[in-house]
Parts: structure tokens; sequence; C-alpha cells
């Protein structure tokens, strides 16, 4: 699993080489609001956060974040915090604080509500992100995966996120259940 998160994070940064789609075939070329976890999924009754885990270590992070994107331009801002978990799920090994640095690519999945708001969508982004640890004196690049599987979702799809830090973590495993993300339209 290990090389799957190298060869992913390879493949990010030829995206961000080569200057990859940010918008997918079937549309969604608008403008959104993301979210993972925060305060505006929590005033729906979501858990805070959404949790990644390592499929070598067990540990935990749970994220949360909010930001724009714009599918047209290709580009996104926001940010958010994490919270680094022993694999027990309560010890904390580290905290700190993500910002996005990029936008590598955005699926669309549509904005069907399924007992949403209409301009509740779905979609996959992989941003490029920096993380700075509390205390440390330096951010370390790396990709955040945020899934949301409202709208028309390929087969396999997987409500929640994915988190590779090359050199230092690798959260690739949803946790299920654990919190929600979403777009908002803003077009």
């Amino acid at each position: 699993m290990r090389r799957f998160g190298v060869i992913f994070a390879l493949l990010f940064a030829l995206t961000l080489v080569l200057g990859g789609s940010a918008a997918g075939a079937s549309g969604g070329k608008g403008t959104y609001d993301w979210h993972i976890g925060d305060t505006f999924l929590q005033n729906f009754g979501f858990p805070v956060g959404d949790e990644a885990m390592s499929s070598s270590t067990g540990d935990i992070v749970r994220v949360v974040g909010t930001g724009t994107l714009d599918a047209s331009s290709k580009t996104a801002s926001g940010g958010g915090t994490f919270t680094h978990f022993g694999p027990d799920g309560t010890t904390v090994k580290r905290t700190g604080t993500w910002t996005v640095t990029g936008l590598t690519s955005f699926q669309f999945y549509g904005c069907d509500g399924e007992g949403f708001p209409a301009t509740f969508c779905g979609g996959r982004v992989d941003f490029a992100i920096a993380v700075t640890p509390a205390g440390a004196p330096l951010a370390f690049p790396g990709f955040l995966q945020m899934e949301c599987v409202l709208g028309n979702p390929p087969s396999g799809a997987s409500e929640g996120i994915r988190v590779w830090v090359p050199g230092h973590a690798e959260f690739n495993k949803t946790v299920q259940e654990s919190g929600n993300t979403v777009f908002i339209s803003t077009h």
C-alpha cells in the first residue's frame, strides 16, 4: 500500500506539471464552496471532521476544512485543521493546520440533492496542500482528496477523504461513517 501512496503522489505531481484538466467530462465547470466536517455540515447533524486511516500503521487523521474552487479557472483556496491519532483513535500524536495550494483535478458527480437542497453537489477533488504541524517551523507539501457521493457518482466512489504527505504520512483509507463532505454550487 505504501507503493500506492508514492504512485499517487507522483501522479499528482505529474498532473501539476502538465496542467491537467480540473473539471470532469460530465460538466461541473462552475464555482463551488467545499466543506469537510465543518460547522456548516455540523448544522445538519453531521459529526466534527472527517477521517482517513493509514493502511500500514492504523493511525487516523481527522480533518476539518472549508474553501472554494473554480473548476473553469482550475483554482482553489481554503484549508483547515487536522488531528493525527494513533491506532486506538484517542491518543493524539500531532495537530496542525493545512492550506490548499492548488487544484489538481475535479470530477463533478452532479447536484441531485437526495433530500438536501438542489445546490448540494457531489464530486471528487484532488488538492495540493501545505501541512503545518503545530510548533513546526516548516510546512510540508501534501495532497488531500475529498469525495462526496451526492449526484451520480461512479461505481467504487466512497464518501470521505484521503491525505498523503510524502515521506511523513499516508492516510489512504476513508473511515466510513466518520463524517461528511459536500460541494455547494455557487455558480
